[in-house]
């Protein structure tokens, strides 16, 4: 009995092997002839205030590059191709691609957040993004954040995205702080609708209401600055009181200086 009993064991173990092997295959053949139906791009964000990647972009460049994947074999698209295409977009942080059996290629991609466009006197427009990095301003796209203009430096070069160097007391290191800080604050988003940056000792403030210049000077000690300037904004020359005035400067110690129109 022993002896015939691990012959039905084998017996069933060898079915079983058979039934896998057999199912293993059909689903390689069935992969093997299902098609791309439909390209899916799904972007997740901080913000879903831009798309610098969008499915109409991608597929335009799938299409130029390697032709248009639907009705194609879903064995014959590369994902790691289509990753590194997506991710040679400076934009762009990360980027996953992969094939479904739903005849899906789905994109999966993670953009970087702009906190600012800046817009050199000279041209060539860029972003500073909030992990630190920059990347060209791409034509046809424009993301409602705060824009820095004036004596700044022009655009990064195409290809692989930058990193601004934040740390220590270098100008843009201190500017990308101060961008942060105010890109963090909901009161200094919905107030300042502009940095104009005469030359690194000299930085001035648009506000989104009013027509006063706002001077900060250096962006040292900038967190200082923006208190001295919300006590002002709260106190009884806010709103019209301040309409008097065309310039407020915050570059004196514990003092604001507001300039009276002519």
């Amino acid at each position: 009995m022993g002896s015939k009993s691990r012959w039905v064991e084998l017996g069933v173990g060898v079915v079983l092997v058979a039934v896998v092997v057999l199912g293993f295959g059909e689903t390689i053949k069935a992969r093997s002839e299902l098609q791309c139906s439909v390209v899916e791009v799904e972007t997740h964000d901080r913000t879903t205030r831009v798309k610098f990647v969008t499915r109409d972009r991608l597929l335009d460049m799938l299409r130029k590059r390697h032709g248009d994947p639907v009705g194609h074999p879903l064995l014959s698209i590369n994902t790691q191709e289509v990753e590194s295409m997506v991710m040679s977009l400076a934009p762009v942080a990360r980027c996953e691609a992969y094939v479904d059996m739903d005849g899906r290629l789905r994109v999966q991609v993670r953009q970087r957040e702009a906190i600012a466009h800046v817009l050199p006197e000279r041209g060539g427009a860029w972003y500073i993004a909030r992990d630190g990095y920059i990347f060209p301003a791409l034509p046809g796209y424009a993301t409602p954040v705060l824009v820095v203009s004036g004596a700044v430096r022009s655009a990064p070069g195409e290809g692989e995205p930058q990193r601004l160097n934040v740390s220590g007391n270098t100008f843009y290191g201190e500017l990308y702080r101060f961008l942060s800080a105010v890109y963090a604050d909901d009161f200094w988003r919905a107030q300042i609708a502009q940095v104009y940056v005469r030359d690194t000792l000299n930085v001035e403030l648009v506000p989104r209401v009013g027509s006063q210049i706002i001077a900060l000077g250096d962006l040292s000690g900038y967190e200082y600055k923006l208190m001295k300037l919300r006590s002002l904004y709260e106190s009884r020359l806010s709103g019209e009181g301040l309409n008097g005035y065309d310039r407020i400067d915050l570059r004196y110690g514990r003092q604001v200086v507001c300039k009276r129109k002519m």
